[in-house]
């Protein structure tokens, strides 16, 4: 009995100094700091309410998550309070992950995670507030300096994708409008920052296209991805044949076309994976990498056959 309660005291004692152990190779406890934070974005201009998460724990992370509101707040004010938790993430919680959202409208916010940029959040709060009434709910953050709005599901994608190109103006923005439930054929993404003209011109194209495509992605050129759902069955090949040639005439530009077999009835397949396949479309090289070891025998030899009738240089 003694023995069995002496190790029960090692084995406690362990974890105390482990325990203890970790969190001294942790960062300092910033509670102090953190707090002064919040207190002093919530006397701020424009902020109606500040609220702060921090942790300090070895297993939870060391971390402080804002939420700023500031619904009525000039684009400045925006900036201004970007520029004091910069200060703070460079300063005394240089070893904290520091986050913020600011939310500058009814469901419009700016994410900030890596990098507190007062001129882009500034200009983006306008951005967000104008994209709101155009694409509904929207939370826009920051990577490799192009703006996102993530991935938004609206019921008619092609009837606003040009708005959100204009709205935009000449800020790089990327994101995806998707089809919601029951709504209209093809989803659009903005792969890259684009034009008004090159928008234009894509939806041309697919207006023009024998088959409704799943989905289409721009870039600053023109199409640069086509999705479409076909069918198994014998005649997937010319339909596959016949899409890759209309949008090789109508563009100059590379692009690639993906495709998901369906059953007759454009059920999907139990296993998308297993049932997709992808060409080139005017020019070599950028294919997605699809072994035909993931593929069902059938879709690797439609695959293999729609590459070879498109000349692929693969």
């Amino acid at each position: 009995m003694a023995v069995r309660v002496f190790r029960r005291l090692v084995a406690l004692l362990v974890v105390v100094v482990v325990t203890a152990a970790l969190a001294a190779c942790g960062p300092p406890d910033r509670s102090k700091e953190a707090n002064e934070l919040r207190d002093a974005l919530a006397s701020m201009p424009g902020v109606d309410g500040v609220d702060m998460f921090y942790s300090h724990d070895f297993t939870a992370g060391y971390t402080v998550s804002l939420d700023v509101d500031m619904p009525a707040a000039s684009a400045s004010q925006v900036g201004d309070v970007t520029s004091t938790i910069g200060a703070a993430k460079a300063d005394s919680l240089e070893e904290y992950g520091v986050t913020a959202d600011v939310v500058v409208a009814e469901h419009t916010v700016l994410s900030m995670s890596t990098t507190f940029d007062p001129e882009w959040a500034a200009t983006r709060a306008g951005l967000a507030r104008d994209l709101h009434p155009v694409i509904g709910n929207v939370t826009l953050d920051t990577d490799d300096d192009v703006t996102s709005f993530g991935r938004i599901e609206v019921h008619d994608p092609s009837a606003i994708v040009r708005d959100v190109v204009q709205v935009a103006g000449d800020i790089p923005l990327v994101g995806s409008l998707q089809v919601d439930e029951g709504g209209v054929r093809p989803g659009w993404a903005l792969g890259a920052p684009t034009t008004d003209a090159v928008v234009v011109s894509a939806q041309r194209v697919v207006a023009g296209l024998s088959t409704v495509p799943e989905y289409v992605e721009i870039d600053g050129v023109g199409i640069s991805l086509v999705r479409v759902e076909v069918p198994e069955n014998p005649a997937a090949f010319d339909t596959l044949v016949a899409l890759a040639s209309e949008l090789d005439a109508a563009q100059l530009s590379p692009m690639t076309l993906k495709w998901t077999l369906t059953s007759e009835h454009g059920l999907r397949k139990e296993s998308d994976r297993e049932w997709e396949g992808s060409a080139r479309v005017g020019g070599c090289g950028g294919l997605p990498a699809y072994h035909s070891e993931s593929l069902t025998p059938a879709a690797a030899d439609l695959q293999q056959n729609v590459r070879k009738a498109l000349g692929q240089c693969d």
